[in-house]
């Protein structure tokens, strides 16, 4: 009697265990909208990216999945991003937060950052990690991207005639301003990036020399004491003088991030007491001078709809690599959706 009622007491036992395994394993699944490969995708986080960005439950699975298989295919293809180039990123966005709520740079916490970026109650390691993967997966798409026909797509005399009625606005080139500059680069002699350790001294410099400004410093000694930009600085004539930019040029939209434009667009004429982080280095600017916006004519046109042409092409061109690359890790992938 005793042995049965021990029996039946461990097939009771079994069968409460296996029952609660099964309902945690439902309730998990439950919560899980897909696997790929090994990355599972929560459906909360599939909530959380269509309110975000104020599209369908089903549009933001899609979504998470394509990046999903980005990212796995990445981890394989390409190295993996090193903590010097997301900080970079972090600042560049951290610079254009700054300049939209006009503070300095190192007035901005972290909190303030990461809630002005719809991202409360994450932290700044968790953010971390989310910037290098998209770096990682962009740099994963630009390996594959076919950059030779970027760099030999020229447009035709019918296409840049096609552009020019179509978009009348690239025949203006927007106010621009001269202006001068005291830069500590992001880069060593030999083109390499410095690591985050020099560019931590070069930022301390730079709020040395900051301070230094607000307190009545001249620019130009400025620029011999502290500028590291050979070009700029050894200018016999006007050291630290860097020309005159249109703020709507395609090269200057190319060399530096929209919060700097938008500084120097609404800056006066001046020094603008701020440091300004991007990828090449460090910045202080001065306003010469502002010119006026001006029509352009003849080859000054020509160029301006090409480069317009030129980045839309490799806009389109990135879009379909991208789409080619997501249809490849399909087929290489384990996907389930529940």
């Amino acid at each position: 009697m005793y042995k049965c009622n021990k029996i039946l007491l461990l097939a009771v036992t079994f069968i409460i265990n296996v029952t609660f395994c099964l309902n945690a394993q439902m309730t998990l699944r439950a919560k899980v909208a897909a696997k790929v490969n090994n990355e599972i995708i929560l459906q909360s986080d599939v909530q959380k990216h269509a309110k975000l960005y104020k599209i369908s439950y089903e549009d933001a699975l899609r979504e998470l999945i394509d990046d999903a298989l980005l990212y796995a295919g990445a981890k394989i293809a390409v190295p993996e991003p090193n903590d010097d180039e997301v900080l970079v990123m972090i600042n560049e966005d951290k610079a254009y937060y700054a300049n939209q709520v006009h503070k300095d740079v190192k007035d901005i916490s972290e909190q303030e950052f990461l809630n002005a970026l719809l991202t409360n109650n994450v932290s700044m390691k968790t953010f971390k990690e989310y910037k290098k993967r998209q770096l990682w997966i962009s740099n994963y798409v630009a390996s594959v991207l076919d950059s030779e026909a970027v760099k030999y797509y020229f447009p035709t005399e019918a296409e840049v005639a096609a552009a020019s009625q179509a978009h009348p606005d690239l025949l203006l080139e927007g106010a621009g301003a001269a202006i001068s500059m005291i830069m500590w680069t992001a880069f060593n002699r030999d083109g390499q990036p410095e690591s985050q350790l020099v560019m931590k001294e070069k930022l301390r410099l730079a709020e040395e020399c900051l301070n230094k400004l607000k307190k009545g410093s001249d620019f130009i000694d400025m620029v011999l004491e502290y500028s590291d930009d050979l070009v700029t600085r050894d200018d016999p004539d006007a050291p630290g003088y860097a020309g005159v930019i249109a703020f709507d040029d395609p090269r200057v939209e190319k060399s530096f991030p929209p919060n700097v434009i938008q500084a120097l667009e609404a800056a006066d004429v001046g020094t603008i007491m701020e440091i300004f982080p991007t990828s090449a280095g460090l910045y202080i600017f001065r306003i010469e001078a502002k010119v006026p916006p001006k029509k352009l004519y003849g080859e000054e046109a020509r160029i301006k709809v090409e480069s317009y042409l030129r980045n839309e092409h490799k806009k389109n061109l990135r879009e379909k690599t991208r789409t080619k690359l997501i249809q490849q890790l399909e087929k290489e992938f384990d996907i389930k959706i529940y």
